[in-house]
C-alpha cells in the first residue's frame, strides 16, 4: 500500500518553517520600532538576546547538563506547585474585567441559573461554581483548580519532551516551564487561558505520545472547546499531521481523522445542542461573539484590539436595524461581522499593514500580566515582576527564532511531532490575524515555546540521553 512521504522533507525547508522564522525575527527586532518606551523596548531586546546567549551557552557545558541528572520530574512537578501556590497566597488576587465576569458567571451556574451563555463561554465558570459547591465561595475554591491544572501541565511537558528529545533534555524543559513567570502568574485569575492552554495540551499529548490513544486527544480537544471557541484548530492540525506528516497509508490517516473528529463532536454536541434549540443557529461555538471580534480585528485605527469606540458603533448599529426575527445575541454577532466585511472592503490596504505589521507584535511581543499583578501593591514590586517576566518571554522568543533559522539541521527534522507543534502554531496565530489580538491569547502556545528550546538543546547538546 502507498506511503506517504512529508511534502517538507528534510533538508529542504517548509513554507511553515520559513514564514514561521521570518515572523519570530520579526518579533524578536519589531519592539524598537514601537514609538512608545522606544528606549524601555530596546532594554527588553537586547535583555532577551543576552539570556539567549547565555542559556545557549551553558546548554554546550557538559557540567550544565549533567547537573540535571540528579534532578527527577518529581522534584520539578513539587517545586512548580509550589511556586504556583505561594504565588496564589502571596499576590493578592483581584478579579476585574473577564475575570470579574467569568466569576460571576459561576455563582449564577451554582445557583441554577443557565449552563451555557451566549456572551462568554462558561467552561471556566463550571469548574469554578462546582468547586464553590464543594468548598465554599472565596478565592481558594476558584483557584485551587487552576493551579492543579497548571502544575499537571508540567506533567505533560516533560511526558512530551521526554518521548521527542530523552529524559535529561524532558528535565530541563519542564523545569523551564515550572519556573516561567508568565504561566505561574495566571494562576490567580479565575478565566479560561489555563484551563483552554491545559486540555489542548492533554490533546496533543494523547495525539503523540501514546499509542491508540487518538480517542481521548479528540476527547481533550472537545473539552476544551468548552473553554475557547477555537479548539478546532488542533483537530484541523491534527488531520493535517495525519495527511501530510506521518509517513502512514491514506486509510490509516482518514481512520486516524475519524477517530479525532467523532470524539471532538461528540463531546462537544451539547454545546450544538444548545445553539440549535435556544439561539436557532447550527455552531460549535460556546460564544456568539465571532463577529464582535472580527470587527475589532478590522480597527486600523486601535491595530485591531479592544476599544469603546467600535463598542458604541455596534451598540447604535443594532439600535437602527430591525431585528429580522433571530435571537438578540445572533443578531448582534451578525449585525458585527457585516461591519467588519464592510470596513475591510472599504480601507483593505489598511487592514493587510494592521495585519501584517502590528498584530505579530501585539499577540507574540510581550506577556500580558497586567490583570495577574492587580493585588500588587508596590509598584516597585510590580515593576519588577513585569520586567522579569517579559525578559524571560523575550528570551524564549530569541531561541525559537534561533531554532528556526537553523533549519538547516538534520536533527531539527527527525521528530514528526516537531512538525504539530509548527502546523498548530500557524493555524492558531492565523486565526487572531483575522480575530481579535490580545498578549494573552499566546498563553495557549507557550508550551510550544518551550518545547522549541528542548529541540534547540538537542541541536546545541546532543548528549547520550
Amino acid at each position: 500500500m502507498r506511503k506517504h512521504t512529508s511534502l517538507f522533507k528534510p533538508p529542504y525547508p517548509s513554507l511553515i518553517v520559513l514564514f514561521l522564522a521570518v515572523m519570530f525575527t520579526y518579533v524578536a527586532f519589531g519592539p524598537v520600532l514601537e514609538l512608545e518606551s522606544k528606549m524601555q523596548n530596546i532594554i527588553i531586546i537586547l535583555s532577551g538576546f543576552v539570556l539567549a546567549g547565555l542559556m545557549l551557552f551553558l546548554v554546550k557545558k557538559k557540567k550544565f547538563m549533567s547537573f540535571f541528572s540528579r534532578f527527577s520530574i518529581v522534584h520539578v512537578f513539587l517545586l512548580g506547585v509550589a511556586l504556583r501556590f505561594l504565588w496564589l497566597v502571596f499576590s493578592n488576587p483581584i478579579q476585574t474585567s473577564d475575570f470579574l465576569d467569568y466569576q460571576n458567571m459561576a455563582v449564577d451556574i451554582m445557583n441554577g441559573q443557565y449552563i451555557f451563555n451566549p456572551i462568554k463561554p462558561t467552561g471556566a465558570s463550571i469548574i469554578t461554581a462546582m468547586s464553590y459547591k464543594l468548598f465554599g465561595v472565596h478565592d481558594l475554591a476558584a483557584l485551587a483548580p487552576i493551579v492543579l491544572l497548571s502544575s499537571i501541565s508540567i506533567l505533560l511537558i516533560y511526558g512530551l519532551c521526554k518521548h521527542f528529545f530523552g529524559k535529561r533534555t524532558a528535565i530541563i524543559v519542564s523545569l523551564l516551564f515550572a519556573l516561567l513567570p508568565e504561566h505561574i502568574m495566571y494562576v490567580n485569575l479565575i478565566g479560561s487561558d489555563v484551563y483552554f492552554s491545559f486540555f489542548i495540551l492533554l490533546g496533543i499529548y494523547f495525539l503523540l505520545v501514546p499509542k491508540e490513544k487518538l480517542y481521548l486527544a479528540g476527547i481533550s480537544f472537545g473539552i476544551a472547546q468548552y473553554f475557547r471557541p477555537l479548539a478546532f484548530i488542533p483537530v484541523l492540525a491534527a488531520i493535517l499531521f495525519f495527511f501530510v506528516v506521518k509517513k502512514q497509508d491514506i486509510k490509516t490517516s482518514i481512520k486516524n481523522s475519524i477517530i479525532v473528529i467523532i470524539l471532538f463532536a461528540v463531546v462537544v454536541s451539547p454545546i450544538v445542542s444548545y445553539n440549535q434549540s435556544e439561539l436557532g443557529i447550527v455552531s460549535i461555538s460556546p460564544s456568539q461573539m465571532g463577529g464582535w471580534s472580527m470587527l475589532l480585528a478590522t480597527n486600523p485605527e486601535f491595530k485591531g484590539q479592544y476599544n469603546t469606540d467600535d463598542l458604541a458603533l455596534l451598540d447604535a448599529e443594532v439600535r437602527a436595524r430591525e431585528n429580522t426575527g433571530v435571537h438578540d445575541h445572533v443578531f448582534r454577532d451578525n449585525v458585527a461581522k457585516e461591519l467588519a466585511i464592510q470596513r475591510f472592503k472599504e480601507h483593505p490596504g489598511r487592514y493587510a499593514m494592521t495585519t501584517i505589521a502590528y498584530k505579530p507584535l501585539r499577540f507574540w511581543s510581550r506577556p500580558s500580566l497586567g490583570w495577574s499583578l492587580e493585588g500588587i501593591e508596590s509598584k516597585l514590586a510590580m515593576s519588577i515582576l513585569y520586567f522579569g517576566a517579559t525578559m524571560i518571554h523575550r528570551m524564549l522568543l530569541v531561541l525559537s527564532m534561533i531554532l528556526l533559522v537553523l533549519h538547516f539541521k538534520k536533527e531539527w527534522w527527525k521528530n514528526e511531532g516537531i512538525y504539530f507543534m509548527l502546523f498548530y502554531t500557524v493555524l492558531v496565530f492565523g486565526s487572531h490575524l483575522l480575530l481579535e489580538v490580545q498578549p494573552r491569547y499566546h498563553h495557549v502556545l507557550l508550551p510550544v515555546l518551550v518545547i522549541m528550546f528542548g529541540a534547540l538543546i538537542k541541536l546545541y547538546q546532543p548528549l547520550t540521553e
